[in-house]
């Protein structure tokens, strides 16, 4: 590409920019397939897309920690206009980022209360209000989950 980091160790947390950039999105490995049990995208997401940065986090702030936006009209950019002009809320209390992962998951077969609306007007994940990550992880030594 023409910015590649070198001279740094493979923990260094810029060498984990570049392998995300590079091999996973937010999600974990881009080879995603949609056919785990709570599978489901909204429209204008895909499995095996990746997702920029910008889609969970603004840039320029918001009185979420680490930078999660606070609207769906602050990222969110490929999931269809009809829904993310909408302004659904987005508040993290606590590790519970059910407002968030709604805005692009919504379960095919709704299972563990994945039929409860998370605050914001939208349902379809499971364990709202819940830590999620006592489950998930994101970052570059799972590549898997929030």
């Amino acid at each position: 590409m023409g910015f590649e980091i070198i001279d740094r160790n493979f923990d260094d947390p810029l060498i984990a920019v570049e392998d995300a950039f590079h091999f996973i999105d937010q999600h974990g490995l881009v080879d995603g397939t949609g056919l785990r049990t709570y599978a489901g995208l909204r429209p204008g997401y895909q499995y095996r897309t990746v997702v920029a940065c910008t889609d969970c986090h603004a840039m320029h702030g918001t009185d979420n920690a680490k930078l999660i936006i606070d609207s769906s009209q602050k990222g969110v950019t490929q999931l269809n206009v009809s829904i993310r002009e909408v302004a659904h809320s987005v508040t993290v209390n606590n590790g519970d980022y059910s407002q968030l992962c709604v805005l692009c998951h919504q379960m095919q077969v709704i299972v563990d209360d994945g039929d409860l609306e998370t605050g914001n007007g939208l349902a379809g994940v499971h364990e709202v209000g819940s830590d999620c990550r006592t489950c998930h992880t994101h970052g570059e030594a799972i590549q898997a989950g929030l």
